[in-house]
This record gives structure tokens, sequence and C-alpha cells, in this order.
């Protein structure tokens, strides 16, 4: 994935793998990722910390790319234009804001839309 914007990695992963996560993470994505943040899992009912919504309104993301529709439909709701990867459990009903794409191929093509 080619883009000239920075990365910012917001995840719901658990603190207790935090170490392995940011591990995988800048390994597959060196020099790519600015910043690692970890999320409340929505999944288990954590309210302790912050959501993935909470995170992009106070970095300033411009897109978010989500691959749960419950996380997509919330930033979006916050105004956060989501990109969301067409899987067989995000399937329903979207808001505005939210753009559907199949494969990490049609990211940088979706973001250069939703900037212009």
């Amino acid at each position: 994935m080619q883009l000239e914007n920075e990365l910012v990695a917001i995840t719901m992963r658990s603190p207790m793998i935090e170490q392995a996560t940011q591990e995988w993470l800048y390994k597959h994505f060196r020099g790519k990722i600015q910043e690692v943040k970890f999320a409340r899992n929505i999944y288990i009912g954590e309210q302790r910390r912050k959501t993935k919504a909470d995170f992009c309104r106070e970095a300033g993301i411009q897109v978010m790319i989500e691959c749960s529709i419950e996380t997509a439909r919330d930033c979006a709701s916050n105004g956060i234009p989501t990109i969301l990867l067409d899987k067989p459990w995000n399937q329903g009903p979207l808001p505005p804001g939210v753009t559907i794409v199949h494969s990490w191929s049609e990211i940088p093509a979706a973001i250069k839309t939703i900037l212009k």
C-alpha cells in the first residue's frame, strides 16, 4: 500500500499482548506506522480505555480503516470517515461516512476519494 499519509495503528488487542502486537506491527509496517494506540475492546464490555473513535478525534485522524462494523459505525457517527473491509462478519446497514472496500489494494483510492 503506497500512501503519503501518516499512519497510526489503533487496536482493541489486550494490553497483555501489547509488546507482541507492537513487534508484529513494526515488523510488517516498519517505517510506516508512527504510533500504536490500544483502545477499549467493545466485544468484552471493557470501559477503562478510550474507544477508537476517541483516539481518532484526539489525534485528528482524517480517515479510519477498520474491520469491525460496530467501530466503523461509531467512528462515522463521530464524523470520522471510515473505510470498512468487506468481511462476512461486517454485513448490515451502514451509516453515511462508511466506505466499503473488498481488499487492501482498494484502500489508497478510497482514501484519495474521501480526502478530495
